[in-house]
């Protein structure tokens, strides 16, 4: 009679070893894999936002979104937001938030960066307001902004949407009580603008046509960020591949994959001066219409 024979302590080690080797081999070819799946999500859905926009302005005389309206005192957080407006003009759909004061976002949206935090960044006044990031890696900047679609007599959309978004337009931002002027000024070298709506029903503001941006495929719209750039490098944010690429929208509605190293690291005054002497030559992709 035949007897069976086991596995000895040392053919079992050996065993052992090998599924380690090939665990340590296929582990980061599998981890690189899904890196590279979020990121590619996350340029899918600044596509779709891209589609929307290019919509949004085809139906209203060629006139990019607003990237958000102010309210008549010119402070607090506005009466729209692009991602509102986008929603509620029904370019794209995303789960409208319930609770204004709630830290985490519910459900999945085209808004929504695969490798951003699910924690809300607040501004204004209370106990848990954040400060802006202050490295392009720093977490903060991966924080999601919260808008909603305000009604009252003073109403842009009026339809009630809160929307998460992780990304950021390109565009400048001004003081909440600068005059119609200003505001105009300013913004002018950017393609995203603010407009405001007053209590007469007027509007401070001037939006810019998508048809007359010069070099639409290399003009910076949307990117992984926080909120609006604002002239403030540090908005842009790492996301993707060990925090060292950054994905972008340009304003012909492709997407790219830019190292994050390379994009601008400039002070706030750099960015608006009307000199254009800082951005001459300037390479590819640009930020300011002048460039």
């Amino acid at each position: 009679m035949s007897r069976r024979r086991g596995f000895t302590l040392v053919e079992l080690l050996v065993v052992i070893g090998i599924i380690a080797v090939l665990i340590a081999i296929l582990l980061p070819a599998l981890t690189k894999a899904q890196e590279q799946a979020r990121t590619t999500q996350c340029l899918s859905n600044l596509r779709q936002i891209g589609t929307a926009l290019n919509m949004y302005a085809s139906e209203s005389g060629g006139w990019l979104c607003p990237a958000w309206v102010q309210n008549p005192a010119g402070n607090g957080p506005g009466l729209e937001h692009y991602a509102t407006m986008l929603v509620g003009m029904k370019y794209l759909r995303a789960p409208s938030q319930v609770d204004e004061h709630e830290v985490t976002s519910q459900g999945e949206s085209v808004f929504r960066c695969p490798n951003g935090l699910d924690i809300k960044h607040v501004v204004g006044p209370g106990a848990k307001v954040l400060s802006d990031p202050t490295t392009k890696q720093d977490s903060r900047g991966a924080m999601y902004w919260r808008r909603e679609s305000i009604d009252g007599a003073n109403r842009w959309l009026g339809s009630g949407n809160m929307i998460d978004t992780w990304y950021a337009v390109n565009g400048f931002d001004t003081a909440g009580g600068a005059t119609a002027k200003v505001m105009i000024d300013k913004q002018e070298l950017w393609p995203f603008r603010k407009l405001r709506r007053n209590a007469d029903g007027s509007v401070d503001g001037k939006l810019t046509r998508m048809t007359k941006f010069k070099k639409a495929s290399e003009l910076i719209l949307m990117f992984d960020g926080l909120r609006m750039l604002d002239a403030n490098s540090n908005r842009i944010n790492a996301r993707h591949n060990k925090q060292k690429y950054t994905n972008f929208m340009m304003a012909d509605g492709h997407c790219e994959t830019i190292e994050t190293k390379s994009t601008p690291d400039l002070t706030t005054a750099q960015w608006q001066q009307v000199d254009k002497s800082i951005f001459n030559p300037w390479p590819s992709p640009k930020w300011r219409l002048d460039q």
